[in-house]
């Protein structure tokens, strides 16, 4: 993705994206190649633990929902 882009679709000026999108970076989330940025194989690792518990996370928020 490029900063420009997703502050067009964040509604953000480019400059916050941009800032936003290094903040990934650092935390090691994406990685940047030129003006782009792409998820890292962490990124995509965090996804897959994710999605292996999303029945639990599923009824621990609707059980957590329901108790307000």
């Amino acid at each position: 993705m490029l900063a420009s882009k997703l502050g067009v679709y964040l509604e953000l000026p480019r400059e916050t994206a941009r800032r936003k999108l290094d903040t990934l970076v650092k935390f090691g989330l994406l990685r940047q190649e030129g003006r782009r940025y792409f998820p890292t194989e962490r990124t995509l690792a965090t996804d897959a633990r994710v999605l292996e518990h999303i029945d639990h996370i599923t009824h621990m928020v609707r059980h957590f929902a329901a108790a307000l």
